[in-house]
């Protein structure tokens, strides 16, 4: 294929072939990816326990599956598809996982979880025998791609159009799964046509106005699962359309309206987003760790009491503001809003003088 036959995926793809190796990775890279691989373990473990685990887990002992893949917890064997999908779910139940910000227009910040990219990485990489070197390169590739799809994206950005920012998976995760798996360029092309023309996230799934549910947990994981699939089928031959990002109602025209930076996609060379990424040191939307860090502070070093208080007001930043203070999450009902409430966190900051797995129980 020649270069000039697409204005995306093909110079993304060929970079990723020659610059996805470790022996080019500054050794603190290296280092960063190892913490956030460990990190991201934990993060899984802490999802084990959950309702949703369970009912992943029990859909994917009822189907049967090739043994390619661990399961995290339970060590049940099956495909790197299922692995990749119950796997992603338990690292994103606790909203423990690692995050990173971008400023989206002139004033608006917004977040995301590079390190989702991780458990379809370890699945797929399980399946194929991959090399921890390959696995670290990998990673690594996978936030920087991760980066620069939402970097590109310009004006209000996609959660004002009413998309989730998790649909950047659809378009980044064949090419991790095709580099894993050794597909061609022009196999890569095919698999992100593949997957991004069928996969993308509604913003009802992680919008201020809306309590949320357990399918928030599998908005990155359902696009990886369609990620490996993509870069299996373009394997064996099947297409899809290459111009998936630029083409007529294709991701920049039909979902973007127009507002994508075409020339910023592709990944700047010595760049390494990973050194960016933020890991949490508590459970809660990144937006509110401010004042949730200042008020537990404050509440151990006064021993302040719940009865002490008369009132409490909260400074904080406008996508704080609209993502954890909308009054639908006043009184969350379950551990997927809680997570994301202002009231709750701040709530069980002073009466518990910790925000941590405990704090999400079904009785608080």
């Amino acid at each position: 294929m020649q270069e000039e036959d697409s204005k995306w995926i093909s110079p993304t793809a060929r970079r990723f072939h020659r610059q996805c190796h470790i022996s080019r990775l500054p050794a603190d890279v290296i280092h960063q990816s190892k913490r956030v691989l460990l990190d991201t373990l934990g993060c899984a473990i802490g999802g084990y326990e959950s309702e949703a685990r369970e009912a992943l887990e029990a859909y994917v002992r009822e189907c049967g599956h090739p043994a390619e893949a661990t399961l995290f917890g339970s060590g049940l064997w099956t495909s790197s598809l299922n692995a990749a999908f119950v796997n992603g779910a338990m690292v994103r139940y606790l909203d423990y996982n690692d995050t990173a910000f971008i400023l989206q227009g002139e004033t608006y910040r917004t977040g995301y979880h590079p390190s989702e990219v991780i458990p379809m990485i370890l699945a797929l990489g399980e399946r194929q025998h991959a090399s921890g070197k390959d696995v670290i390169a990998a990673i690594v590739a996978g936030y920087d791609l991760s980066l620069t799809f939402l970097e590109a994206v310009t004006g209000p950005g996609m959660e004002k159009k009413g998309w989730n920012g998790d649909t950047r998976a659809a378009y980044i995760m064949p090419l991790l799964a095709g580099k894993l798996l050794g597909l061609s360029e022009s196999q890569m092309e095919n698999a992100v046509g593949i997957c991004g023309s069928c996969h993308a996230v509604l913003g009802i799934l992680d919008t201020p106005a809306e309590e949320y549910t357990m399918t928030k947990n599998i908005r990155f994981p359902t696009m990886a699962y369609g990620g490996i699939m993509a870069a299996m089928l373009a394997q064996k031959g099947f297409t899809g359309p290459t111009t998936i990002i630029e083409g007529h109602d294709g991701f920049a025209e039909a979902i973007m309206r127009g507002e994508y930076d075409l020339s910023r996609v592709v990944p700047a060379k010595g760049k390494f987003s990973i050194r960016e990424t933020c890991i949490k040191s508590i459970i809660a939307d990144f937006s509110s760790h401010g004042h949730l860090t200042a008020t537990l502070t404050l509440a151990r070093k006064h021993n302040i009491k719940p009865e002490d208080i008369a009132e409490i007001r909260i400074t904080t930043s406008k996508r704080c503001a609209e993502h954890t203070g909308d009054p639908v999450k006043k009184y969350p009902t379950n551990k997927e809003t809680a997570d994301h409430s202002s009231y709750y966190l701040t709530a069980v900051a002073i009466t518990d003088r910790e925000i941590g797995p405990a704090q999400f129980v079904p009785e608080n």
